[in-house]
């Protein structure tokens, strides 16, 4: 029924179909949704191998609920809310593993991939450090809604706020990152 026309469907189509045990349907939210989960997990792991992980979860999570979804706001906003929270999971657990054994190294790796190594630029590397100085909600709201380009109400529903706080959040991330990456434009001050 819905084989060779998902991508002409809604994300809450699709979840319509994926509730009927449409395989296609998780398919397609997949291919429209794993580049910006990996993304939005590794601005919190830092380890692309980790972030593959919680993208791969949340999927995994999604079509475990696919019977009971109840739709409250988008599916996209689902997924990104589902990766915030394994992230912040795993990054207690590290904590707690830290803790409790403090012999054992960071698991989290830092260590970027061949690929990451060879598109990294200067400014990209300035962009990032940037971004990592700004205070945690900052960061999040700005690579949010300007980033990952989810909507404001998306934003607020991911970061449990109102879409207003995401806007002045997002706002002074860009006031302060426009600061920060001064030095490095050709007509900056210095």
């Amino acid at each position: 029924m819905y084989r060779g026309r998902c991508e002409t469907l809604s994300d809450e189509e699709l979840m319509q179909a994926l509730s009927a045990d449409h395989a296609a349907a998780l398919d397609e939210l997949f291919a429209r949704h794993w580049s910006g989960l990996v993304e939005y997990a590794h601005s919190f792991m830092h380890c692309r191998d980790t972030a593959d992980d919680i993208a791969q979860e949340t999927f995994v999570r999604l079509w475990r609920t696919r019977g009971s979804w109840q739709p409250r706001g988008t599916v996209e906003g689902w997924l990104f809310r589902t990766a915030r929270n394994l992230a912040l999971e795993q990054l207690r657990m590290w904590r707690v593993q830290l803790r409790a054994a403090p012999e054992v190294e960071n698991r989290a790796c830092t260590a970027p991939t061949p690929l990451e190594e060879t598109i990294r630029s200067e400014v990209r590397l300035a962009f990032r450090d940037a971004l990592n100085s700004l205070p945690p909600r900052r960061k999040e709201a700005f690579s949010l809604s300007r980033v990952l380009r989810l909507s404001l109400e998306d934003c607020g529903d991911i970061m449990g706020t109102s879409p207003q706080t995401v806007a002045n959040h997002s706002c002074m991330a860009v006031t302060e990152l426009r600061r920060l990456l001064d030095v490095h434009s050709p007509c900056g001050t210095h």
